[in-house]
């Protein structure tokens, strides 16, 4: 974990609610691979820290 910096919980909270997020929702579906390097990509394009 060290070695991939910390994560700033404000930006990536606002990256989700920009992105139409509201809450959990346990029974939802799991990322797909292209989901999540979607998000991997969209992360680290606005990583700050």
């Amino acid at each position: 974990m060290a070695r991939h910096g910390r994560v700033d919980h404000v930006v990536r909270e606002g990256m989700y609610r920009d992105s139409g997020w509201t809450s959990f929702d346990q029974y939802g579906a799991p990322y797909t691979p292209v989901e999540i390097a979607r998000e991997r990509a969209a992360q680290a394009a606005r990583q700050t820290i």
